[in-house]
């Protein structure tokens, strides 16, 4: 787990993105290299990253207009992710390990609370979005694969939007929730979490007053497609409570 606060510098290299961080104990560089390739290289007291992450599946593009400024978000799933990782001694290898990457853009409204999971599996990819606030935000996505042989492309099909997470104590491995709609029933289990509160000022926090959490989460049920319930396997990935004033 890592965590940090600061600001990105963003350029690019050849046309393609580059975003960075240099500073004393801490320097990291996330760049581009073509249309489905990207390259993570971190380094910090103590560990190091060097990973390539490589588009397999086609992504979930979300475009909003508020009030002719744009913001959207879009979902990279099935990525496979090559490289190493050291830590305080200890080294991980991967080799097409299944990865997750998204990226958001776009102003965020000061008062905002959001229910956000994606997850996945080696047979399906999930994203569900359940945002409040101005400007609400509502979608569920389930990204189909073709059966073996079919000439048919993985494509993304959008379910009941309306889905209902339903309330449990937060950050605690092996908490459950769930998440419903009419074409959807998943139990959600919290494998680790983390999280933080900031409060400005500490006493009346009026201008800042924030509860955040993280959750590196397993998930398994069932969704419904053209009106035939399919069970799913056990997926895993990362979901986000948030609730607040920024």
């Amino acid at each position: 787990e890592f965590g940090w606060k600061g600001a990105f510098q963003a350029g690019e290299d050849d046309g393609m993105l580059r975003i960075e961080i240099a500073e004393k104990d801490l320097s990291m560089v996330y760049r581009r290299v073509d249309d489905k390739k990207w390259r993570f290289t971190m380094k910090g007291r103590g560990w190091e990253v060097d990973l390539e992450i490589k588009r397999t599946l086609p992504d979930f593009e979300r475009r909003e207009d508020r009030r002719g400024v744009p913001s959207g978000i879009v979902h990279w799933l099935g990525n496979a992710v090559s490289g190493q990782v050291l830590t305080h001694g200890a080294s991980y290898r991967y080799r097409a390990a299944r990865g997750y990457c998204d990226h958001s853009w776009g102003p965020v409204p000061r008062r905002v609370g959001w229910h956000w999971i994606a997850v996945q599996s080696e047979t399906m990819c999930l994203v569900s979005l359940v945002n409040t606030g101005i400007g609400a935000q509502l979608y569920t996505q389930v990204l189909v694969r073709p059966v073996p042989g079919s000439e048919q492309e993985p494509h993304w099909v959008r379910l009941d939007p309306q889905t209902v997470f339903g309330e449990a104590p937060v950050g605690s491995p092996g908490t459950a929730w769930t998440a419903v709609s009419t074409d959807l029933e998943l139990e959600v289990r919290i494998r680790q979490g983390s999280g933080f509160r900031e409060r400005i000022p500490p006493l009346i926090p009026f201008l800042v007053d924030i509860d955040h959490q993280e959750s590196f989460v397993s998930a398994k049920g069932r969704v419904r497609l053209d009106g035939i319930w399919h069970d799913t396997d056990e997926m895993f990935g990362v979901m986000e409570v948030h609730r607040g004033t920024w």
